[in-house]
């Protein structure tokens, strides 16, 4: 039995499904050899079986807390592997298009994360859904479930950038604010209820998002073998336990932000940035001009560099989380 702590075991495992899915999504194009090395990834996934493995399962404080601790393990790598791969894709664009000018610069960045998310996430949501379609088959898989399955993950994947973005958008940290979110975040009440307020919209969305790619594999199934019941009170179960996962990933991934943004909450000039930021977003909206858009948010950025009392080249804007926020 293995003795290691619920969150060093949720490390473990999900690094060894994360393995599994990227190799069953290379076997299913056609190398079988991987679908064989995805099955012993598995299964070294099950050395580190956890306590408590589903939301669903929780019966006892103690309960919750393995589950808990389970999670958060997993979520360690879920979310790393995804926030890295966006992280990669834009400096690696920046890096190319560096010679461009500033607007086809960030547009640059811009897809270069984009690309490097769906690079990352794409693959795990394809390999997973094949390995469910395995589990249900014997191991084979059955004539049209590839596809079924390769475009059900466009769709799981597109859901997966919505938040992602918007962390990676708020964390160009200077050393300065880095070292001042551990300090003041919470210092006072306004700065707890910020924080409140964005991990639980995060948990929140990301609950949703788990659940809903969840539904969307079910659904992928119920398609390709409608004889069996892929929406029964098990199925409904898994997407409860899905929500419960997400949220708990969600907050993780939001916990830097949240800090950043309570960081600035109670500060005088709060207000008046939430307020560019809301026009900015209007005037887009109205216009579809993303130059102007780029420029009135270089305007904020400089507004917020002033409030800083810091010189304009710097980008402690991004660190305070704010200016990200309001990407197109």
């Amino acid at each position: 039995e293995n003795t290691d702590g619920e969150f060093s075991k949720g490390v473990s495992r999900a690094w060894e499904n994360t393995k599994a899915t990227t190799k069953a999504a290379i076997g299913a194009m056609g190398a079988e050899d991987f679908l064989m090395a995805a099955d012993f990834n598995q299964r070294e996934a099950q050395k580190y079986a956890p306590k408590v493995g589903r939301f669903t399962d929780i019966g006892s404080f103690s309960d919750a807390g393995n589950w808990l601790a389970g999670t958060a393990g997993e979520s360690v790598v879920d979310i790393g592997t995804i926030l890295a791969g966006g992280g990669v894709g834009g400096v690696a664009a920046r890096g190319a298009a560096k010679m461009l000018g500033s607007i086809a610069l960030k547009r640059a960045t811009r897809a270069g994360t984009i690309g490097g998310l769906v690079a990352s996430s794409y693959p795990q949501q394809f390999g997973e859904n094949i390995q469910a379609v395995r589990a249900e088959h014997g191991g084979a898989l059955p004539e049209g479930s590839v596809p079924t399955m390769a475009l059900t993950a466009v769709a799981q994947t597109a859901l997966d950038t919505l938040p992602v973005m918007g962390v990676l958008g708020r964390l160009g940290l200077a050393d300065k604010a880095r070292g001042d979110i551990l300090q003041k975040t919470l210092t006072s009440p306004t700065r707890v209820r910020q924080i409140g307020r964005d991990l639980g919209s995060l948990a929140l969305k990301e609950g949703a998002t788990e659940a809903t790619q969840e539904a969307m594999k079910l659904g992928a199934l119920e398609w390709i073998d409608s004889n069996k019941d892929h929406f029964g009170v098990e199925q409904m179960k898994q997407l409860v336990d899905s929500f419960a996962a997400g949220t708990v990933g969600g907050a993780m991934m939001g916990a830097p932000v949240a800090g950043l943004n309570a960081l600035h909450s109670d500060k005088p000039w709060f207000k008046q940035e939430e307020a560019m930021k809301a026009e900015a977003i209007k005037r887009f909206e109205d216009s579809g001009d993303a130059e102007q858009f780029a420029v009135d948010k270089e305007a904020i950025k400089s507004f917020v560099n002033q409030q800083l009392a810091l010189p304009a080249p710097s980008l402690v804007a991004d660190a305070a989380g704010n200016v990200g926020s309001i990407e197109a």
